[in-house]
């Protein structure tokens, strides 16, 4: 699978097993944080919170709920290939190879160029109507940007 945060490492099998493993506690936290997430939302309608409408507690549910159900099948799925050897081997081959960790590198770098420049769309255009979007908006793109260079730093001490 080509990702995000696919690519490893990883030079051998157990090495690779080790590596899903520790995903499985990334996923594990994925799983509690839309299950706080959902239940939020299901406490807040039984006990009629005001100011928040059906359709807002309906999306902090499906989000939560869904974040949870995709934890789930990740680790089912990591679980699944540390137990069979050869489909373990075949997966670390695809998620080590070079070609792949630069296929991804470069889409991260295109969908990253597109969320910035629609970001800067909604802030144009959205700030007409909602004069706060445009801050908070300013305020994300200078978030990725410290973050970015914060983890240059950090990587580039690293390596």
């Amino acid at each position: 699978m080509i990702g995000i945060f696919c690519v490893t490492k990883a030079s051998t099998d157990e090495e690779y097993g080790r590596h899903l493993g520790k995903a499985c506690y990334v996923y594990a936290g994925m799983i509690g944080i839309g299950v706080i997430t959902a239940a939020i939302a299901i406490v807040a309608e039984l006990l009629g919170m005001a100011g928040i409408s059906d359709y807002m507690l309906g999306i902090y549910c499906g989000m939560g709920s869904g974040i949870a159900f995709g934890g789930a099948v990740l680790i089912l799925r990591n679980r699944r290939l540390i137990r069979d050897k050869e489909k373990l081997h075949k997966a670390r081959i695809h998620d080590s190879d070079e070609r792949n960790f630069q296929i991804s590198n470069m889409a991260v770098k295109a969908a990253l160029a597109v969320l910035l420049a629609g970001m800067y769309l909604v802030m144009l255009i959205g700030g007409l109507w909602y004069p706060e979007l445009p801050k908070i908006l300013l305020f994300l793109v200078l978030l990725f940007l410290l973050s970015y260079l914060a983890a240059c730093k950090l990587i580039s001490d690293r390596i």
